[in-house]
C-alpha cells in the first residue's frame, strides 16, 4: 500500500528503506507497505490497486517522482512526468 500521511503514519512501524527526493522522501516499511512524506505530486491519486497487490521490494524517488520495485520484479511510476520520466 502507498500512503502520503504526516510522521503519525510511520511513528513506531520498522522501516525498511529510506529514499530521498528533491522534495518528498519515501519510507518502505518492513511489512511492504510506502509511506511518502513531503511534497510528491499525484501520490495521493496512487493506490494499493495500482501495484496489483504486490508486496514493494525498492523505492526511489526523484525530484518530484518515486519508482516502486515490486516482488514481481515490475518497476511502478508515478508522480511528476512534465519529461516522461514515469513513462518508462
Amino acid at each position: 500500500m502507498v500512503e502520503n500521511k504526516s510522521s503519525d503514519s510511520y511513528e513506531k512501524r520498522p522501516v525498511k528503506q529510506i529514499a530521498c527526493g528533491g522534495k518528498h522522501s519515501a519510507l518502505m516499511l518492513n511489512d511492504g507497505n510506502v509511506v511518502l512524506v513531503g511534497l510528491c505530486p499525484k501520490a495521493d491519486d496512487y493506490h494499493l490497486s495500482d501495484i496489483g497487490g504486490r508486496k514493494v521490494i525498492q523505492v526511489s524517488c526523484g525530484e518530484e517522482h518515486t519508482a516502486l520495485m515490486l516482488d514481481d520484479g515490475t518497476v511502478k511510476l508515478f508522480g511528476n512526468n512534465q519529461f516522461g520520466q514515469c513513462d518508462v
